[in-house]
């Protein structure tokens, strides 16, 4: 199954950019809203943890930029995700 998982991205790379898109996603929406109101156990301010959500949202938007485009340059747009 794994296998299989690894020749589709091979095929289809731009898949990468959904499932990264995904993560992003995932972390934007638990720092931005579930980490808030565990607020007082966690020690930082709710303003704090809204200004981390920015990056991940960030690269979500970014990610749905990169899947969207065409033609694209898989490699050129993944190496600003990884910077």
């Amino acid at each position: 199954m794994l296998i299989s998982i690894f020749k589709n991205i091979k095929s289809k790379p731009r898949v990468l950019f959904v499932i990264d898109g995904l993560g992003a996603l995932f972390s934007a929406f638990f720092i931005g809203f579930v980490l808030v109101k565990f607020q007082p156990f966690i020690g930082l301010s709710k303003t704090t943890l809204v200004f981390l959500a920015v990056f991940p949202s960030i690269l979500f938007v970014y990610n749905v930029y990169c899947y969207f485009r065409t033609p694209i340059k898989v490699l050129a747009f993944l190496r600003v995700i990884a910077f």
